[in-house]
């Protein structure tokens, strides 16, 4: 599944990590496991550890759990670090922007501190409440064909300066998180047009929930 941005909730909660002895390589290694917040590991999730003393340029390039959710990252550069942890397909999106949080859910990421050739082990990650995926056809209202291009843009209801803006083509797939999203949607040569469900302005997502959104455009009438 192709997602337009990689972004819905997850928590970290650090469950007593470990310091081992210092490698004699000089490179760290951080270990531990991808859980549910049932404590179900999850095999195949993406793990990646975001450096605090710096600005970063990319997502540093995650490593993946195994069939029991375990995980282990090298660290070549001693420093502070918050740990990140997604699946999307599962609707576990890596969380960046505001977003990607539902209303009320708090983030906590805590900072870990990583000597030179420092080895910490029992790291876990606890996925938080899932996110769900809207599927969106922008269509031309008169011929049902499918557009181009799709320039959207998706806000919290309850947090309205919580927003996305993006384009994509025609059809498109983006996780949202499990709250109530306005939905605006235009296209080169089209009106503008807030997706209506129920005469309500918005719509309402539920953790895990898969939908697909038909939007209809009208061409722009033009005058000579």
């Amino acid at each position: 599944m192709k997602f337009s941005l990689a972004r819905l909730c997850f928590f970290v909660v650090f469950v007593g990590a470990i310091p081992l002895a210092q490698s004699s390589s000089g490179v760290a290694t951080v270990s531990g496991r991808v859980l549910t917040e049932d404590g179900h590991p999850v095999s195949d999730a993406s793990v990646y550890l975001a450096s605090l003393n710096g600005v970063a340029v990319g997502r540093p390039a995650p490593v993946t759990t195994d069939e029991s959710g375990v995980f282990k990252i090298n660290v070549k550069e001693p420093g502070t670090y918050v740990i990140h942890a997604f699946k999307p397909e599962a609707g576990y999106p890596d969380v960046i922007f505001a977003f990607d949080l539902a209303p009320r859910k708090a983030l906590r990421r805590q900072p870990i501190n990583i000597l030179k050739g420092q080895s910490l082990s029992n790291v876990d990650v606890t996925l938080g409440p899932r996110s769900g995926v809207l599927h969106f056809k922008v269509v031309d209202e008169r011929t049902g064909q499918p557009l181009a291009t799709a320039d959207y843009k998706l806000c919290q209801v309850q947090a309205p300066e919580n927003c996305v803006n993006s384009r994509a083509v025609g059809e498109f797939d983006t996780s949202v998180p499990a709250t109530e999203i306005s939905v605006q949607i235009s296209s080169p040569g089209y009106s503008k047009t807030t997706y209506m469900e129920k005469n309500r302005p918005f719509v309402t997502i539920k953790p895990g929930e898969d939908r697909t959104l038909v939007v209809r455009l009208s061409p722009t009438v033009t005058t000579h």
